[in-house]
């Protein structure tokens, strides 16, 4: 049971943080842009508000509770993928999909805005698998020593 909470624990931790991190990358890529769908070529995030501090809060509670349950798994060989398909997932569902489709329809230069909607999935997912093997091997670690 402890090799299971510390995976969990882990796990949760190293992919919520990841997560942000990817999160905060993605916000200064399309902040700094020259697409006209995110409104690139603002200095900085000042202007987005309370709105962007909900983001990175979603974000980390879904690296939380997916990578959570990649690492409680305390084996890599299936943390790894489970950990990026649930840190994937709900990225691709919630933003790269719908800004995609967005994107496509408003017509524009959104070419570097739809480079930063999938770089920020790209590093969903390796964040994800990341953070799953990590807290798996720690799990794995644990149970060892018991």
């Amino acid at each position: 049971m402890l090799a299971i909470l510390a995976g969990a624990g882990v796990g949760g931790l190293s992919g919520a943080i990841g997560r942000v991190i990817v999160a905060l990358l993605f916000l200064k890529m399309i902040s700094d842009g020259e697409g006209s769908f995110f409104g690139g070529g603002s200095s900085g995030v000042s202007g987005v508000g309370s709105d962007f501090l909900w983001f990175l809060l979603l974000s980390a509670l879904i690296g939380l509770i997916g990578c959570g349950a990649a690492g409680a798994t305390c084996r890599v060989v299936i943390a790894v993928p489970l950990g990026a398909i649930l840190s994937g997932l709900p990225c691709f569902v919630l933003v790269a999909f719908p800004s995609t489709m967005m994107m496509s329809m408003s017509g524009g230069n959104n070419e570097p805005d739809l480079q930063a909607v999938w770089v920020g999935f790209l590093g969903m997912v390796i964040v994800g698998a990341l953070a799953g093997a990590f807290g798996a091997q720690i799990g794995k670690l644990v149970a060892r020593q018991q």
